[in-house]
């Protein structure tokens, strides 16, 4: 026998035997929706927003800008920008996505093509410029009569970083960012042109370490001032909890650390969150198909890394709760999908009920970023639904695709 865990989070509760969530009863949502089913609370996307804009409230001149790629659904994306919330896109789909819902934005693409840069500089977007040859292209661009941007940003790789399932995103070898030396000579001559830049950096992923974000925007602040930059993006990267024995990142250390460096009134300073603002604010439904009765138990469900690839791509934790049955009697249980591939694994000797059955709703939590968004067709499988339960009620806001319409036709 194992433990169970004591809390799934502040927005869970049991009642009648049923788990609610946000005060939706989760069982009635899969019966209602099908399954599987992403489930997203409006009111934790906007909590985590205030929790930040409080955290760094004390930084003369911070914005908010939310990383698009945690999770593109318009009506996600319509709820960030009505709190005033700016928006980091890796291309022009997902600036397409904030122009739609009209949030301003800053384009981080890496490897532009010269068609997305002219692009880019018809639609006056903000470029984050990754490397030496996207500048050559602005300037090549500019010489034949393309738009002059009002501001640019200038992405450093500063030789080191750190993050969650070794993914480092700075230092030797990483894709990401220039080097300082090439980015100081790329800032004179925007400088030299007399256009506007800011400088961005983002070295790591999952990080609970407040000291890292104050020593990278430090860094940034000190190369701003000497090459003339008027803002400074030191990324995202924050850490979620996604075990149970993991605490919330310290973000208010963070805030104060940075508002207490010398010299940051003299620029803007930008972060960009994506997962700490939509993880907590998703769950995902499924249900058992079926149970192999081995030792341990194999629970197979009707989802898969077909709709959930994270744990399949880099072994990542998420809670799983049968939300049909109370979590006590529990086992060690292996959870799996049903694609046929064999990573498509979602946990091992993980606390489930042994009295689970067939046809049993589970939730996976903290599924609200980098869920939907990186699923796929694989298997020729469909792609679920997505609601929203906003102040008491739910809405659809992504219909579930139908295999033969969506699917099939497609190769036809």
């Amino acid at each position: 026998m194992v433990e169970a865990h004591s809390a799934f989070g502040t927005n869970f509760s049991r009642k009648g035997g049923k788990l609610h969530w946000c005060g939706m009863n989760l069982e009635d949502l899969a019966r209602r929706y099908g399954t599987p089913l992403y489930v997203y609370a409006s009111d934790e996307v906007r909590c985590r927003i205030k929790v930040l804009k409080n955290a760094f409230g004390a930084i003369p001149r911070f914005h908010l800008m939310y990383a698009v790629k945690a999770n593109n659904n318009v009506e996600i994306l319509k709820l960030i920008a009505s709190e005033g919330v700016r928006f980091d896109c890796a291309n022009l789909n997902e600036a397409a996505l904030a122009m739609k819902v009209g949030a301003p934005y800053m384009l981080s693409g890496i490897f532009y093509t010269r068609e997305e840069l002219e692009a880019a500089l018809r639609l006056k977007a903000t470029v984050n410029l990754d490397d030496p040859a996207a500048w050559d292209l602005v300037k090549e661009l500019l010489s034949e009569g393309a738009p002059r941007p009002k501001r640019l940003f200038i992405r450093l790789n500063p030789g080191w970083g750190r993050g969650a399932f070794s993914l480092i995103l700075g230092g030797e070898g990483s894709k990401f960012g220039m080097k300082p030396d090439d980015a100081r000579i790329v800032a004179r001559e925007i400088g030299d042109m007399g256009i506007e830049f800011g400088v961005h950096a983002m070295v790591g992923s999952g990080i609970f370490d407040p000291s890292h974000f104050i020593r990278l925007a430090s860094f940034l602040l000190d190369f701003a001032l000497d090459v003339g930059a008027v803002a400074i993006d030191f990324g995202g990267g924050f850490g979620v909890p996604y075990k149970p024995d993991e605490t919330e990142l310290d973000v208010r250390a963070i805030g104060d650390g940075i508002a207490s460096l010398p010299n940051i009134e003299k620029v803007e300073v930008y972060a960009e969150p994506g997962r700490y603002l939509l993880a907590s604010a998703g769950v995902l439904l499924c249900k058992i198909c079926s149970i192999k009765r081995t030792d341990p138990p194999i629970v197979g469900l009707d989802g898969g890394m077909n709709v959930l690839m994270r744990p399949a791509l880099y072994k990542a934790y998420h809670e799983i709760v049968n939300v049909t049955r109370p979590m006590n009697d529990l086992i060690p249980t292996t959870i799996v999908g049903r694609i046929c591939e064999s990573t498509d694994e979602f946990g091992r000797d993980r606390p489930f009920p042994s009295a689970s059955e067939t046809g049993d709703v589970v939730a996976i939590l903290h599924a609200g970023a980098y869920g939907y968004v990186m699923s796929s067709n694989y298997n020729s499988t469909a792609k679920p639904a997505e609601v929203l339960v906003e102040e008491g009620s739910v809405r659809l806001i992504r219909p579930r695709e139908e295999p033969m319409r969506d699917i099939v036709k497609s190769f036809l």
